[in-house]
């Protein structure tokens, strides 16, 4: 497994979790990181994996520290002698294009995302996608992208042929959550945002105009928003919150190595990203029976089956999606129906094991015809 860091995070949680489903199957495995710490080290002790971190402290837009580090990478990749390569994220992709690597062990990468530089004109955005459409095409074996979106987007961005891209959905952990039946009764509904604190991405300033007008169009007010996770924006939502004079609705629990027990407080997860690979969050609140909340929009509108196991509003509609929340709020016996199916459906669609069995499938085929 190749990735940038092991800091807690969505792709992190992916590579980490086959990682553990393949020392199962008898896999030996390593993992190269560039910088940070390891925040999955009792994990991946478990597993017995070895994890070298290359432990880059330079700038990433300086293209001689690139290369050294790219020589470094080419290097111990060269003593660990793979069967397999796993890649994720981008600057495991520039590494990997800046030389050309002898060993000749297949790649499978996991396509975590719509690069938001794909559609973005400028020069850095188009070198950025250049590297990437080079890499899927010259270095990669075969792409996995999490979502039908991220695999449509491969296909037209990066000009990959149908026949080397596919969608494995990513899993949630299957990690022992409450029934939200048994939760006692409470005047303040708990919404829970569980969250990297991106104004743009994750849609922060729209929950300003939500919340603003569930309070003051539809004067309710018998809820609280807990914010879990940090972020580049956390003091501009602050701010946005306390001028707006909603600081009693809101409170910032900061970031949290471990955020599943919050999926167990919520009587609602609420999310209003302007964009997804999957949604990751999303997936987490139906396995934990938690009813969720979100704009429709590629990614989250595959994992939520809008009034079956959530509910989605047109894009970016603010007044409507208050409407809903306020729904949500007031019938609880809506909450719980979403919940039960929200549920069912995860433990099918997200389930770990067999997420892996489909790459393993890959790991199978590539390593025995090295292609």
């Amino acid at each position: 497994m190749i990735i940038p860091t092991l800091d807690f995070g969505g792709a992190q949680n992916i590579a980490v979790g086959l990682a553990e489903e393949a020392y199962l199957k008898g896999y030996s495995i390593y993992f190269i990181s560039f910088f940070g710490s390891n925040l999955y080290s009792d994990r991946l002790s478990n597993i017995d994996a070895k994890v070298v971190n290359l432990k880059f402290n330079y700038s990433f837009s300086n293209p001689f520290m690139v290369l050294n580090l790219s020589k470094k990478l080419k290097n111990n990749i060269k003593l660990i002698n793979p069967d397999l390569i796993h890649t994720h994220l981008f600057l495991t992709k520039l590494l990997l294009s800046f030389n050309l690597i002898k060993h000749k062990a297949p790649i499978i990468d996991t396509q975590h995302d719509m690069s938001p530089w794909w559609t973005s004109r400028g020069a850095n955005n188009k070198l950025k996608t250049s590297i990437e459409k080079y890499f899927a095409n010259k270095k990669a074996t075969y792409i996995v992208a999490i979502s039908k979106n991220v695999r449509d987007g491969v296909k037209k961005h990066l000009n990959v042929p149908s026949s080397k891209v596919e969608v494995i959905y990513n899993f949630v952990e299957p990690y022992i959550y409450k029934n939200q039946l048994e939760k006692p009764k409470s005047e303040i509904v708990e919404i829970y945002m569980i969250t990297r604190l991106d104004m743009q991405k994750k849609g922060l300033d729209l929950v300003i105009s939500i919340i603003s007008y569930l309070v003051y169009n539809l004067k309710v007010t018998t809820f609280k928003i807990n914010i879990v996770g940090d972020g580049p924006d956390r003091v501009k939502l602050e701010q946005l919150v306390s001028e707006n004079k909603l600081h009693n609705y809101f409170n910032f629990e900061g970031y949290k190595k471990n955020v599943y027990k919050y999926y167990n407080m919520a009587d609602i997860i609420m999310l209003t990203s302007r964009w997804e690979g999957f949604g990751l969050t999303a997936a987490e609140a139906a396995m934990s029976g938690t009813a969720a909340l979100a704009f429709d929009v590629p990614g989250l509108n595959e994992v939520i089956k809008n009034n079956e196991t959530g509910l989605l509003v047109p894009a970016f509609n603010t007044e409507k999606y208050a409407e809903k929340l306020a729904d949500l709020i007031h019938d609880i016996d809506l909450r719980h129906t979403l919940s039960r199916n929200a549920k069912v459906d995860a433990k099918k669609r997200f389930n770990k094991a067999n997420a892996f069995n489909k790459y393993n499938e890959k790991y199978n085929y590539y390593t025995e015809n090295k292609i």
